[in-house]
């Protein structure tokens, strides 16, 4: 299930309509791709910074098949970003061009400077971003190599 965030200046508004979603489907596993927990530990800040704590609680089942992936899964890239394993699964991102880096930049300085990004264009990453996801887990679901791993994925939907 893909869940779309509206963009809002209002974080707590915006985090506890995430924790409301978590909540509602409380019974899936939460899958990101990130290599190093960056996006749980953020989101877990956040949460903790507007006293949102059933939002903490819902990260529990948070998991992060990149970490599992580096040099383990599906063989010895050079790399293990997102990009890179997606890629050599056979996934075709519509803008190969943004990235996470650019993200962030682009959002960063549009909360300090009020530069409007092409919000498009970082909505088109998301979708991206999203979609690639779907296509590593969908590998890790086949491979029976990886036992209860695939099973911990296997109700992403």
């Amino acid at each position: 299930m893909i869940f779309v965030l509206v963009i809002t200046d209002d974080e707590s508004a915006l985090l506890q309509e995430v924790s409301e979603y978590l909540n509602h489907h409380s019974t899936e596993p939460i899958i990101y791709y990130g290599g190093n927990y960056f996006d749980e530990q953020c989101l877990s800040r956040r949460f903790d910074e507007h006293a949102i704590t059933e939002g903490i609680d819902h990260l529990e089942r948070a998991h992060d098949p990149g970490i599992t992936a580096h040099q383990e899964l599906f063989g010895p890239f050079n790399r293990h970003k997102l990009d890179v394993v997606a890629s050599a699964l056979g996934f075709e991102y519509q803008d190969p061009t943004v990235d996470g880096f650019v993200v962030g930049s682009k959002y960063t300085r549009y909360h300090l400077d009020g530069e409007e990004p092409d919000w498009d264009r970082l909505k088109q990453y998301n979708n991206d971003d999203v979609t690639s996801l779907r296509t590593i887990v969908d590998q890790i679901r086949s491979d029976r190599r990886l036992g209860g791993y695939a099973g911990a994925v296997s109700r992403i939907t």
